[in-house]
């Protein structure tokens, strides 16, 4: 299926938009029609993109409880929860979501992919502080670690444990000082 741009939309409409890393962010036009009887994966009417359509492999969608298959992904436009900015959630993304990661035939994407990568990166940072929470003992070199995931955690918590370890550190010549002074100015307002 070849990609075409669709002469009677300028790029000007998209300007405003979210820039996808992969399919960056204006509509993906395709030169394949859908039969008119197809149905189109569920996606709200008004933010469809005409134009777009790429079809489903229906033999991925078996096994899987849905409504019904449907024939045909569409670039769809939306407006990301986070940055309240617009993005397109594009056909091929949707059909690599829905038949490559098996999301469920219902999910959406509610962030641009900008913001998804902030998330995922927060996600990661939660789980590694979690992860050397309950490391007991804990090496100098992952209380630093453990102490400066801390300090990048939104709404930090006044605590005597992160002081504690911070003046632990402080007397290891082996500390890395630079490190431990900026959780210490983090740290102390």
């Amino acid at each position: 299926m070849s990609k075409r741009k669709n002469p009677d939309t300028s790029s000007i409409a998209y300007r405003h938009f979210v820039d996808n890393p992969r399919y960056g962010r204006e509509p993906q036009w395709s030169s394949w029609t859908p039969p008119h009887e197809m149905a189109v994966h569920e996606v709200d009417k008004a933010s469809r993109i005409p134009g777009t359509a790429i079809p489903v492999d229906p033999s991925l969608y078996q096994g899987r409880i849905i409504r019904r298959t449907p024939g045909y992904y569409l670039d769809c436009s939306c407006n990301c929860t986070s940055c309240k900015r617009p993005f397109i959630f594009f056909a091929a993304e949707q059909k690599y979501w829905f038949e490559t990661l098996g999301f469920h035939a219902d999910a959406r994407a509610v962030r641009c992919a900008e913001c998804r990568k902030i998330v995922k990166a927060s996600q990661e940072v939660q789980s590694r502080y979690v992860e050397l929470s309950h490391l007991e003992p804990r090496r100098p070199e992952q209380d630093l670690e453990w102490l400066e995931l801390y300090c990048a955690l939104p709404g930090i918590k006044s605590s005597a444990l992160p002081e504690q370890v911070l003046n632990r550190l402080a007397k290891l010549p082996e500390i890395d000082s630079a490190r431990l002074e900026e959780c210490r100015r983090i740290l102390k307002p």
